[in-house]
């Protein structure tokens, strides 16, 4: 796991380092965020005969027009490798399905809470500004890359964060072991 513990206005480590930072004290952590990220996708592949999957996890503001609580991104396929289905995506046991179908009763409310995942289905074009950036861009010539995009009204509500840290992973492990079973 390598996660980014500098605020995005100073460092955008999902942009090239040309436009990711402005000033140039960051570029030292900006080259340890993706050098590890390298350094771990090459142990992958070496310890995994060249099979793995990159998910790069990342938050956006819940719009009108989109409707969806979490946004999967592959550049509409660009980001996986040739060998690599994106409808195996969309499958019944896929990162979709997995997550399209968990349910939980809400409390205080006695009503069914299910996501919406975007797109609906493999025929579907993903959201464009959530389609992916450039981490999966940068890395999918060497590794499986998707974009998991999660809404504000899912992060920002306690109860269904907690349903959605156990479901995020239950669905990542089980579809990695599905098309990546090291």
């Amino acid at each position: 796991v390598v996660i980014a513990r500098f605020h995005r206005k100073f460092i955008d480590a999902n942009r090239s380092s040309g436009c990711a930072f402005t000033d140039s004290h960051a570029q030292p952590f900006y080259d340890e965020y993706h050098n590890r990220i390298s350094g771990y996708i090459n142990q992958l592949l070496v310890q995994n005969g060249n099979r793995g999957f990159l998910f790069d996890i990342h938050g956006f503001t819940e719009q009108e027009h989109d409707n969806a609580d979490i946004a999967l991104g592959t550049a509409n396929g660009d980001s996986l490798q040739p060998g690599f289905n994106r409808a195996n995506i969309f499958m019944q046991h896929g990162l979709h399905g997995l997550l399209k179908w968990a349910r939980h009763r809400t409390l205080p409310i006695p009503s069914i809470f299910k996501y919406r995942v975007s797109p609906i289905d493999e025929a579907a074009t993903e959201i464009g500004r959530l389609n992916g950036g450039f981490t999966i861009r940068k890395y999918s010539a060497d590794i499986n890359c998707i974009q998991i995009e999660i809404a504000n009204t899912l992060r920002d509500d306690q109860a269904k964060r907690k349903f959605l840290i156990e479901d995020l992973a239950f669905a990542t492990i089980n579809f990695v072991r599905r098309y990546a079973a090291f």
